[in-house]
């Protein structure tokens, strides 16, 4: 079973994005069968896929885990 991330864990990850200067903010989606998290542009000027890209390797990053990502490359989950 994957360990969930924890609720001031992606606090802790919204404010280093902020601080990282990385205009994307994470939304947490959580259920009794697991939890997913999106990754969602704050600055409609920035460019969506580099920023996105910078952001996913930010929050593995911080987390310290191997996070899974949808086709779109926003929508992610705890993969170890």
């Amino acid at each position: 079973m994957v360990r969930p991330i924890g609720m001031q864990q992606i606090i802790g990850l919204k404010r280093a994005l902020i601080e990282a200067g990385i205009p994307v903010t994470v939304h947490m989606h959580d259920a009794c069968g697991g939890q997913t998290f999106r990754l969602e542009l704050t600055d409609a000027e920035a460019p969506r896929e580099e920023s996105l890209g910078r952001a996913r390797t930010f929050a593995e990053l911080y987390l310290g885990r191997h996070l899974a990502f949808d086709g779109t490359g926003a929508t992610f989950w705890a993969a170890d």
